[in-house]
């Protein structure tokens, strides 16, 4: 899907129009939007996705945003969920002023809680919709497809030609084929396999967090958001983490300006329920040391002052 953000960022952005995204929102797409000179403009999230009230107040104080480019189901990096009816209100808006949405919808068929919900797609035939076979099939197999408004076809089709003429052929049909004789069943028991995995990274989490440590609950796709307390930075607990085995994404990646530090993204796409359970142990005491630190840090330098005053004996 990520060719396809880039396709329509190219017959669709001049330099310094606007494209609308999430924050945080997928690090691929704020790269390839970048690649075209593409001014960002963040609308803030919530625990059902993009915020509907900033949406419009946006959409009121720009005239030159072209695309909502938004992952409405199982969010990258936040896992979070669009209910419907904030779906229908962002098409709502984006028809009043005729602005073109981009679907990136790679972990749709990936639930494992809840009642599915309608991709944007499914309710306005002008939704640029994007999806892939990275996550349901293997990862190695990058093929994926866009499902565009009539008018979108003939310019993607030149666009792509431009670009690379086709996909190699030989993948093409092995993704065909799994298509057809086996990818229900396969997706299937990728659920139950991937349900495992996020029930051992949440009650992993639950055990092990110090307290002030947030995280959301996703209902599907692959990763868990994580935010610390206000002033920690998670690039510098990368190091420390690391140094335990545990690798993790600082939040400060899924942000156009990377100006936001106390969060980071966990996926539990590829490690076996026992190993997110010795890994969620390390990172929690990689979390309370580096917090420990930073507490010390600010309160010595007081401490000090208050000793000296204190008389002796």
């Amino acid at each position: 899907s990520t060719q396809g953000i880039e396709l329509t960022a190219k017959l669709m952005l001049d330099p310094g129009d606007a494209v609308i995204i999430e924050e945080p929102t997928f690090v691929g797409a704020l790269q390839t939007f970048a690649g075209y000179e593409a001014r960002f403009v963040p609308v803030p999230m919530d625990a059902e996705g993009m915020r509907i009230d900033a949406l419009e107040r946006t959409l009121a104080g720009d005239d030159r945003i072209k695309i909502i480019y938004t992952i409405p189901t199982f969010q990258n990096p936040t896992g979070v969920s669009m209910p419907l009816a904030r779906r229908e209100a962002l098409l709502k808006l984006a028809r009043a002023q005729s602005i073109m949405v981009v679907e990136d919808d790679p972990y749709g068929d990936l639930r494992y809680d809840g009642e599915p919900v309608p991709p944007l797609r499914a309710l306005d035939p002008a939704v640029v919709h994007l999806g892939t076979f990275s996550k349901t099939i293997a990862p190695a197999l990058r093929v994926g497809w866009m499902v565009v408004p009539p008018e979108f076809v003939q310019p993607l089709i030149a666009a792509r030609e431009a670009a690379d003429i086709h996909n190699e052929r030989l993948t093409m049909r092995t993704v065909y084929h799994t298509a057809v004789d086996f990818l229900d069943g396969h997706v299937a028991a990728a659920r139950t396999l991937y349900r495992g995995r996020r029930d051992a990274l949440l009650a992993g989490l639950a055990a092990n967090m110090p307290p002030g440590v947030h995280w959301s609950r996703p209902e599907g796709g692959f990763f868990v958001w994580v935010t610390l307390p206000e002033g920690s930075s998670t690039n510098a607990l990368m190091p420390r983490a690391a140094d335990q085995g545990v690798i993790f994404f600082p939040g400060s990646w899924f942000y156009p300006n990377q100006d936001v530090h106390h969060a980071l993204r966990l996926s539990f796409s590829t490690q076996t329920e026992e190993a997110i359970a010795e890994g969620t142990k390390r990172l929690g005491a990689a979390i309370r040391a580096y917090l420990s630190e930073e507490t010390a840090a600010t309160v010595e330098p007081s401490t000090m002052r208050q000793g000296a005053a204190i008389p002796a004996g």
